[in-house]
């Protein structure tokens, strides 16, 4: 790796803030807080049950995403200890965003750079296993969107972009028990931006909006829109 992309990389994993969240932004602290020990007192009667460390992982995970939490780590242990169990392709994806964490929170250079890389190799490698998975896509679109463009991801942002979108089309439903599709909408114009089609992104940020009821969601719209007021 060039010592320009190093010098990327580490200023990403200083500066960055945004990793995915399972969509739990106008969950509280203390609501997360609540959730986990909930979690960790059924995990303390079935220790072994995939499903259990996995949900725990996820909530890990969440808060260290949301709330700069210093869990990260957990959230690796869990699901890494998830994923041995049962190797499902989602686990796998969140393990993943989870290393990005571990990246973001270490102050060790090395392990920012290992972290990153093993955590985007698992994204890729759980997106190739399932390509057909919305919610590992999201997870990929959005690790991928917040590394700098030297690490040239645009493309599998824009890709995976696109495959969500014609999904959205074909079929809405698939996203009910997954997440807001407005978010599809969201990094669409998000990423549009980047790639200076302003007129393009204006249009698909006005339609996200429309499509939402959640406050959050609203929020990071109008965050969007207020670029094309300036």
């Amino acid at each position: 790796m060039g010592g320009k992309k190093i010098l990327f990389l580490l200023l990403f994993l200083l500066f960055s803030c945004s990793v995915f969240a399972e969509y739990t932004s106008m969950k509280t602290l203390e609501a997360f807080l609540e959730e986990i020990k909930t979690v960790e007192t059924q995990l303390e009667k079935d220790p072994e049950n995939y499903e259990i460390l996995y949900k725990l992982g996820v909530l890990y995970h969440d808060i260290a995403a949301e709330y700069k939490e210093q869990v990260s780590g957990q959230a690796v242990t869990l699901l890494e200890k998830a994923y041995a169990i049962k190797k499902v392709p989602v686990i796998k994806a969140y393990l993943g965003s989870a290393w990005t964490l571990v990246a973001r929170d270490s102050v060790n250079p090395i392990v920012k750079i290992d972290a990153v890389s093993k955590g985007m190799k698992l994204i890729d490698e759980a997106t190739g296993e399932e390509p057909d998975n919305v919610l590992i896509r999201m997870i990929r679109i959005q690790n991928s969107y917040e590394l700098p463009d030297s690490f040239e991801r645009g493309e599998c942002v824009k890709k995976d972009l696109e495959y969500l979108l014609k999904v959205y089309r074909k079929k809405p439903e698939v996203f009910r028990n997954e997440y807001d599709p407005a978010y599809i909408f969201l990094y669409q114009a998000l990423y549009l931006i980047k790639e200076k089609k302003l007129e393009l992104a204006y249009k698909y940020a006005i339609k996200g909006k429309e499509l939402t009821n959640d406050l959050y969601l609203i929020k990071r719209f109008d965050n969007v829109l207020e670029i094309f007021e300036e």
